[in-house]
């Protein structure tokens, strides 16, 4: 996975009739709106873009002290990424399609 090679998953993008759409793990369920409502369940194979932050840098939306949320429960592993745990925000991994 992403996270287990050091990735601290900074975006998750797909791409859904010709546009990109984002995924921010740890952001606020409104940014992740389009996502849930667009991507939701990845359900089979799927291309994904995952940016990474550089490394010893921490993203701003995973709890760091530059503006992150506070509270947040920690990342669970989803497919080749990060994600929060919980079903109705994360976008869910590949089905078993993990390598």
């Amino acid at each position: 996975t992403a996270a287990g090679r050091g990735c601290n998953v900074r975006s998750i993008y797909a791409v859904k009739d010709g546009r990109f759409v984002g995924y921010t793990p740890g952001a606020p369920a409104f940014v992740n709106a389009s996502w849930v409502s667009q991507i939701g369940d990845i359900n089979s194979v799927a291309a994904l873009l995952v940016f990474c932050d550089a490394p010893g840098q921490t993203s701003n939306t995973s709890g760091g002290t530059s503006g992150g949320t506070s509270g947040n429960t920690g990342p669970s592993t989803v497919g080749s990424a990060a994600a929060p745990p919980s079903s109705e925000t994360r976008p869910p991994g590949p089905g078993g399609n993990e390598s």
